[in-house]
Parts: C-alpha cells; structure tokens; sequence
C-alpha cells in the first residue's frame, strides 16, 4: 500500500484492530478511538488534508491550541453553561494518544519517518489532591439510610472504596463469585488483565453482609453477576 493514498480515518481503523488483538482494555480503545476522531474531525476543515503523509508536528501544535481554546464539555449538549477551559492535563492525554498513533504508523511502516518523535506534550500544572477528612467521611456514611436497597448498596460501596482504594471501573465490574466475605478479601481484574486480591476489614464486612443477606440473597445470581447492580439488577453505566 502505499502510505501516501491511507487517509486517518482509514488508518485509525487499522490501529483500533492493532489494539484490540493487542489485549488492550476497551477503555483504552474507546479512548483512542475518540482521540483520533477528534483530531480526524480538526483536520477535515478546508485548507487541511486528511492524508497521513500531510500531517505533522505543524498540524498537530494546531490541533494543541485548539484544544487549549476549547471550553470544557463544550461539545456535550447537556451542559450549557461555561465551565472553563479544557484542563491542560485532557491536552495531555490527547497529545500523547495521538504521539502513540503516529509511533504505530512509522513502525508499520505507513511512513518513512516519525513527523512526532520530537513533539513533547505541553506541561500539565501537578496539583496536590485535597482528600476528606475523618468527620466529612463519617459525616457522608451518616447520611445514607441503609434501610434502603439503594442506601444499603451505597454504604457497601463506599466502605469498600475507602477500605480497599478500589477504581471506580474495578468496582462496577466486581463479581460477586470474586467477594470472599469469610476471608475478608476481593479478586480484583485491574489494568491490563492483571489479577491482584485486596483484602477488607470488618466495617466493609458487615456494610457488605447487610447489602447482600437483606438485599440480594433472593435475587438470581450467577458467575456473571455483579456485585453492585442497579434497582433492576442490570449493571452500572460507566458513566454512572
């Protein structure tokens, strides 16, 4: 093929198939993917081209100050109000997906040359993350009626978030055939496939023990099941 016919949108379907046969996770393809059609969509406009062989470190600073000038959720039609800029560490993670894109290209041999080897990513602000204190956290406990199927399966999470420093990913899609309650302890499948188990104390023992003995034991349940579900036992959205 030769590389100066492959147009980027043709050429990101070629890496979503690299990655999936790669093992990546399909966050991370999804994340690509989205990357790649943004900046797809920043080069349609007239005057550009869509060909890979025209694109470069020029093209791409462009697509950097574009970015920078972009309101935050701007393209979501739900929030109508202003909020900010785009953060400069969003800039980031797009510059770096777009570097890892062209990386692939030259290795496969779609181009002679790397037109990004040199391109660094603008530097985000490191900022210190402001964590709760002991009266805020029991504070949120507190104001959860646990009286609820919802109130209780809230409860149980939030402990468990605290206890063990689970992602949010990694508890939407927690198991409940991966929830020892004897042993105090979870199977977790984390970034990149890789299993590790996490072990819980007491608190998060008993918040689950109520949660599932009160809430879920006449539920159908299988090797699939989550362990946190919504009202109609359907999982969570990873929006939610």
């Amino acid at each position: 093929m030769d590389e100066k016919s492959v147009s980027l949108p043709v050429l990101t379907k070629h890496f979503e198939l690299h990655n999936r046969t790669e093992g990546k996770s399909q966050k991370t393809v999804d994340w690509y993917n989205h990357t790649l059609q943004r900046f797809a969509r920043f080069m349609n406009d007239p005057g550009k081209s869509m060909l890979i062989s025209d694109i470069g470190e020029t093209q791409v600073r462009e697509f950097i100050l574009y970015l920078q000038s972009r309101q935050r959720w701007q393209e979501n039609p739900y929030l109508k109000h202003a909020q900010g800029n785009l953060a400069a560490i969003s800039v980031q993670t797009y510059v770096r997906a777009i570097r890892a894109f062209f990386n692939w290209a030259y290795k496969e041999g779609y181009l002679p040359a790397n037109p990004l080897a040199k391109l660094r990513p603008p530097k985000a602000p490191t900022r210190v993350t402001n964590i709760l204190t002991p009266a805020e956290i029991n504070s949120i406990l507190k104001s959860i009626d646990c009286r609820t199927a919802a109130g209780a399966r809230n409860y149980a999470m939030l402990v468990l978030f605290l206890d063990t420093g689970l992602r949010c990913g990694e508890l939407r899609s927690l198991l409940l055939t991966n929830v020892n309650l004897e042993g105090g302890y979870l199977k977790v499948l984390g970034k990149g496939g890789k299993e590790r188990i996490l072990p819980f104390g007491t608190a998060a023992q008993k918040a689950l023990l109520r949660y599932l003995l009160h809430f879920r034991r006449h539920r159908r349940t299988s090797s699939s099941a989550p362990c946190f579900s919504l009202r109609m036992g359907g999982r969570f959205p990873r929006t939610a």
